[in-house]
């Protein structure tokens, strides 16, 4: 039969004696305390025993009447026990201390969002062990309205681990790691057969159709070609301009220094010579070379009376022209 106390004027209170409880006892098979109001816990502590705790709220408010800028204890959020003393406790929590770059400002912010009391910037969630450990966060979707950063820590990387992630990259919109790009890049350059690299109308061209060549355009003038010569050997051919290699210039059949007053060296490694399978000219200075050190200098004048032209000088600096046959034979009777 049911009870009721009913207060038509006033307040209705209960008071026990310092330390004591109240208990509201339904009995053993558990019946229902109703409170049709609002209720005010004002202790320091409330603990619920349920089993299943539904809450109507959208939102649950934790760090209620928060007087400190920010959190002051650092964290709030939600801990879950993991039970006995092997495990240790997990949590999901609102951290303060969580710095991270601004991408629109590209600065580091720090602490809750909103400016004035309330700070300038943001802190960050972290799911952790109840120690502050970093723990993992599994999720089906990552969504943002604008641009999604990732900014791993300290010398961190953004990894993808998974066996064989490689071959299950097909869409256009997958992430590909290291080992696809070096795959691809592999597949691309060993297997790839291109004839041409250039830009706009300078290229190199490469050709084999039976005689292989290679041809290098310049503002599409071909310039050279190099081909297969004889004796297996690379042939070279320079058209339409001047090719320096170091300090040598060739230009058209003429092999020159470039720098003033360099020397033009001709040399035979070991024992072998320099051989010239033609005649030569030398063309008449008009003024006496210097001496070489090194060793005798050939230079051509208009004849005296050697009758030949051809002189030299050597490193003492001694001159003089190189005596024909007949004029050797002619000297010789006379004198």
């Amino acid at each position: 039969m049911s009870k009721n106390v009913i207060v038509t004027d006033g307040n209705y209170k209960i008071v026990v004696p310092d330390n004591n409880s109240i208990v509201l006892d339904t009995g053993t098979a558990v019946g229902t305390v109703e409170i049709t109001g609002n209720l005010l816990v004002k202790g320091t502590q409330t603990t619920v025993n349920s089993a299943t705790l539904e809450i109507d709220d959208n939102i649950i408010v934790v760090n209620k009447n928060e007087s400190a800028n920010g959190v002051s204890e650092t964290t709030a959020g939600l801990r879950v026990d993991r039970g006995g003393q092997t495990y240790e406790d997990v949590q999901f929590v609102y951290d303060e201390s969580i710095s991270w770059n601004d991408p629109q400002t590209q600065t580091t912010s720090q602490g809750p969002k909103g400016g004035g009391p309330q700070g300038p910037n943001f802190g960050g969630w972290a799911v952790t062990s109840a120690s502050g450990d970093i723990l993992s966060l599994r999720v089906a979707n990552i969504n943002n309205n604008n641009a999604i950063y990732f900014q791993p820590g300290g010398a961190g990387t953004l990894r993808i681990i998974r066996a064989g992630y490689k071959a299950l990259i097909s869409d256009n919109n997958d992430i590909p790691n290291k080992e696809y790009v070096d795959y691809e890049i592999n597949q691309a350059v060993i297997g790839a057969n291109i004839p041409k690299i250039g830009q706009q109308d300078t290229e190199v061209i490469i050709t084999d159709t039976g005689v292989g060549k290679i041809e290098f355009k310049v503002d599409n003038t071909l310039l050279g070609l190099w081909k297969l010569g004889g004796n297996n050997t690379g042939h070279l051919e320079i058209y339409n301009g001047t090719t320096d290699i170091g300090s040598v210039r060739i230009e058209d059949a003429t092999i020159s220094g470039l720098n003033s007053n360099q020397d033009l060296e001709l040399v035979a490694p070991g024992t072998g010579s320099v051989k010239i399978n033609d005649s030569m000219v030398m063309q008449n200075v008009t003024v006496d070379p210097a001496k070489d050190n090194t060793g005798i200098k050939m230079y051509a004048k208009t004849p005296g009376g050697g009758g030949t032209g051809l002189n030299f000088v050597n490193t003492n600096d001694s001159r003089g022209e190189v005596i024909s046959s007949n004029r050797a034979l002619l000297f010789g009777l006379i004198f």
